[in-house]
C-alpha cells in the first residue's frame, strides 16, 4: 500500500472535515488540544489520521473489519484503531472514555441509529459529537430516475437516507443540539454522471457527451451552491453538543 497516497486522501477529502469541526469547537469555548477524540466507524482510517495530522494526540478509532484496522494501523505506523463487533457498537458508546466522538458517514449503516446516539448521550463523558451523515436530496432522485448507472447514496450498506426533518427529530429525541452545519453535496456531479453514463450507454453519442459536458462542468459548482443553500444537499455535516433536560446533571 502506498503510504502517500493514502496520507494524501487523508489531506484532500478528510482534513477539511476535521478543520470545520475544530473551528466549530474553538467557537463554542473548547480548546481542542486539550479533549480526547473516538471515532466510530473508522473504516480505513483516514479521518484518524487527518485528526493526527492536524495535531491532535489523544485520538482512537474503531472499525468492525479487521482488514481495514490493519491497513489503517500500518499506514499510520501505530496502533491507531481497534477492532469491535458491530453487535458491541452500543456498548462501547455508553462507555468511551473521549470528549467528542465522531461519526463520519457511518450512522447510516446502523439499523437502530437512535440506540447508539442515546448510549452517546448517556455517557458522562462525552461533549460533543460531530456528524456526517448522507441525505435524500436531488441526487437520490437522480440515481432512481437512471437505473442502469451505479449509485452512491441508495445502497452501498446505507440502512436509510436523512432528511432535514428526519435529521432533527432524531437529535431533539435524542437529547442533542446543532452547533455547527455545513452542508455540501455532489448532486449536480452525479446528474453530469448519471447522463453521461447514459448516453455513452446508448452508443454513437460521444458527441453529445461530449457536448453535454461542455455546457454543464462550468456552471457545477454554482448550480450545487445554490441546492446546499436550501439543505438540500447530498452530505450534511454537523457538530453537536448535549441539550440537558430538567434534572439532568452536567458534565463538564
Amino acid at each position: 500500500p502506498d503510504v502517500d497516497a493514502y496520507m494524501a486522501r487523508a489531506d484532500t477529502i478528510y482534513k477539511p472535515k476535521i478543520e470545520f469541526m475544530l473551528e466549530a469547537l474553538r467557537a463554542d469555548g473548547a480548546d481542542p488540544a486539550m479533549l480526547r477524540y473516538a471515532d466510530l466507524g473508522s473504516g480505513s482510517g483516514h479521518l484518524v489520521a487527518a485528526m493526527l495530522r492536524s495535531g491532535l494526540e489523544a485520538v482512537e478509532g474503531f472499525e468492525i473489519s479487521p482488514a481495514q484496522v490493519s491497513l489503517a494501523n500500518a499506514m499510520c505506523g501505530r496502533e491507531v484503531l481497534r477492532c469491535v463487533d458491530l453487535d458491541e457498537m452500543v456498548a462501547l458508546a455508553s462507555r468511551l472514555d473521549a470528549d467528542v466522538v465522531t461519526m463520519v458517514f457511518s450512522l447510516e449503516h446502523f439499523e437502530k441509529p437512535g440506540e447508539i446516539m442515546r448510549a452517546l448521550k448517556a455517557n458522562p463523558s462525552v461533549r460533543y459529537i460531530f456528524l456526517a451523515l448522507p441525505m435524500f436530496s436531488p441526487g437520490t432522485i437522480t440515481e432512481i430516475s437512471f437505473p442502469a448507472v451505479m449509485t452512491r447514496q441508495l445502497g452501498l450498506g446505507h440502512t436509510h437516507l436523512y432528511t432535514v426533518s428526519s435529521l432533527e427529530w432524531l437529535l431533539d429525541t435524542c437529547g442533542f443540539r446543532s452547533i455547527a452545519e455545513w452542508w455540501f453535496g455532489s448532486d449536480v456531479f452525479d446528474l453530469h454522471r448519471s447522463i453521461a453514463v447514459t448516453l455513452k450507454q446508448a452508443g454513437g453519442m460521444d458527441a453529445l457527451v461530449e457536448r453535454w459536458s461542455e455546457m454543464i462542468l462550468p456552471s457545477l459548482d454554482e448550480m450545487q451552491a445554490a441546492i446546499d443553500r436550501r439543505k438540500l444537499s447530498s452530505e450534511s455535516h454537523l457538530v453537536l453538543t448535549k441539550v440537558r433536560r430538567t434534572g439532568e446533571r452536567g458534565n463538564g
